[in-house]
């Protein structure tokens, strides 16, 4: 079968996932309802957002969410986006802050689709919403999520492939294959054409704004497309980092993590892992503390201890990503460095919680501190991303499917 190559690249498409616009608001948290709490609504299953705020009197907040392209822009088309049909009509349910928090009095919970004048989300795509104070207009949080059609079974396949082009352990990859059959989305009558399969997006664990493209219009040596214009179509993303299993704290213990201390792991600071394994993770899935005073938020520190710094700050900027930052590499959570100890460190207010997380190198080199590894465990989650001609034409996501890697030791990985 003829092989037609595409490209591979790591985007931020719609921004950089659940993210604060005001001081207030503290926490901001998007969970789907289904495997893995990835934010996708499918199969009758929605999201859940909730975020703190810090003031003492109850806030009319309320939801309003926009379809956007595969590019994050927002669809220009008023039958997609009918502002009628994508706004909360009523004030988002709040909550008192349990008995002995301090640093939020109230905690904001809503499931969409589900409020009344977001009842349903009538169709599927990438979306971005915004939490919005009624009475001012004002943005003061930002998330997004997906709606797709339907759940796929038995498209994905995860391997291990060694890159000919790279040295250890960066050539330790991936391959994510996705077998699309028209057959399986009606597409035997024509209502799905082959040729608008638009991409194939996948998301590894959570990060859910670092997700790889296969676009059959770009050219990259390390995916491709088998039967293009058939009605079986394979995508391969042949070149995803496994990357090393991630970093842990858990600081739901108060006796283990006292109130009022700026709180530091008890294993100590953390030290590259260039060439060790990790311990399993949670595949990024954070766990909060939901009732009494462990439900505050504490200062905590990250220390990183590094002799390959360099001289000064610049030279070497490392950041921290985890679910407290939607994954995203941002400007706030870079590490400072100690140059007298050769040590990073950053202090931040975080929900009391169980937290996976990881450094970045420079800007972007998520192996060269952490590692990568194929015996590292993660859930990958492919996305068909189908450009339906429609109302003048969007982008729709018309099958999700997820698959676990088996993180074992290969006895041959394929090379080529």
């Amino acid at each position: 079968m003829k092989r037609a190559i595409v490209m591979l690249w790591c985007l931020s498409i719609l921004g950089e996932a659940q993210e604060s616009l005001d001081p207030a608001i503290r926490g901001v948290r998007v969970v789907g309802q289904g495997a893995h709490g990835l934010p996708v609504i499918v199969d009758g299953a929605g999201i859940r957002i909730e975020f703190d705020v810090a003031g003492p009197q109850r806030t009319d907040y309320r939801i309003r969410v926009r379809h956007c392209d595969t590019d994050g822009r927002i669809t220009d088309n008023v039958f997609v986006n009918d502002p009628h049909r994508m706004s909360m009509l009523e004030p988002i349910p709040a909550q008192p802050a349990p008995t002995g928090v301090r640093a939020y009095q109230w905690t904001y919970a809503a499931t969409i689709p589900g409020p009344k004048g977001l009842e349903e989300i009538p169709f599927s795509g990438y979306y971005r919403g915004w939490v919005v104070e009624a009475e001012s207009g004002r943005d003061v949080a930002t998330f997004e999520f997906v709606c797709a059609d339907r759940r796929l079974s038995d498209v994905l396949r995860v391997q291990q492939r060694r890159l000919p082009s790279m040295i250890a352990p960066y050539n330790e990859a991936i391959a994510v294959s996705v077998v699309v059959r028209m057959d399986g989305f009606g597409g035997a009558d024509g209502s799905i054409q082959p040729l608008l399969i638009r991409s194939i997006d996948v998301v590894k664990n959570r990060e859910f704004s670092r997700r790889t493209r296969v676009d059959p219009y770009d050219a990259d040596p390390n995916t491709w497309v088998e039967g293009a214009g058939t009605d079986v179509v394979t995508f391969v993303a042949g070149g995803i980092a496994p990357g090393n299993e991630y970093r842990q704290l858990d600081v739901r213990n108060l006796d283990l993590y006292p109130a009022g201390d700026t709180l530091r792991s008890r294993s100590g600071p953390d030290v590259s892992r260039f060439f060790f394994p990790g311990r399993p993770d949670h595949d990024g899935l954070p766990a909060y503390v939901a009732t009494g005073r462990g439900a505050d938020y504490a200062e905590v520190e990250f220390q990183f201890l590094w002799d390959g710094a360099g001289e000064g700050n610049e030279a070497h900027p490392i950041h921290i990503v985890g679910e407290f930052n939607g994954w995203a590499v941002r400007s706030e959570w870079r590490l400072v460095f100690e140059p007298n100890v050769q040590r990073y460190a950053l202090v931040r207010p975080l929900r009391r919680g169980r937290y996976d997380y990881q450094y970045v190198f420079g800007d972007g080199d998520w192996v060269r501190v952490e590692g990568n590894d194929w015996q590292t465990r993660n859930v990958y989650t492919a996305l068909v991303v189908y450009h339906d001609l429609r109302y003048g034409g969007f982008d729709r996501i018309i099958g999700v499917e997820q698959l676990e890697s088996t993180g074992s030791v290969p006895s041959g990985a394929k090379s080529d």
